[in-house]
């Protein structure tokens, strides 16, 4: 066990170093790495991540020494997998909310954990971490997906609202 701590902990320090050297892409996977390996070792699992991701990123730590170009090829399948799946999830909860006022709450309860999430990433992107060109471009994308999250929230409201005024909703 503690072998995976130090392990882990010289993966997350590696990746700062290489973040604070310029290679932002690389020390931020660095960085994940070390903290998935950390919470993957600690036998709590990663909580609020669907199984199937779990599982993925158990079999990529599993795989990192053998062959590390096959577990981050597993990894970036895993996250795109889960990601659809996210999606597709919002998609069904986003038809059901103009209907079901307890899936409007649920749209509404995870666009507001996606919101904060955005907005923590955006802090911590304007921070000297992120080399200039790279670092305009990023807030761009960063505000627009916030934007739109927002706008989808401000309709998600806009529908909840109509269903308190019809009945009694929280």
């Amino acid at each position: 066990m503690r072998r995976h701590v130090w392990a882990g902990s010289f993966i997350i320090l590696l990746g700062v170093y290489v973040v604070l050297d310029g290679g932002t892409k690389i020390g931020a996977a660095l960085v994940l790495m070390g903290a998935l390996h950390l919470m993957l070792w600690s036998g709590d699992g990663i909580p609020g991540i669907d199984p199937a991701l779990q599982a993925d990123l158990r079999a990529a730590m599993a795989l990192r020494k053998r062959d590390p170009l096959a577990a981050q090829a597993l990894l970036d399948r895993a996250f795109a997998d889960a990601e659809r799946r996210q999606q597709s999830e919002l998609n069904v909860l986003r038809e059901r909310a103009t209907t079901d006022p307890k899936a409007a709450i649920e749209l509404r309860k995870r666009l507001l954990r996606r919101l904060q999430s955005q907005k923590r990433v955006r802090q911590r992107a304007e921070g000297p971490s992120l080399k200039a060109p790279n670092r305009e471009a990023f807030l761009q994308k960063l505000d627009h997906a916030a934007s739109e999250t927002e706008q989808e929230l401000a309709l998600v409201e806009r529908d909840l609202e109509r269903w308190r005024e019809r009945q009694a909703l929280p």
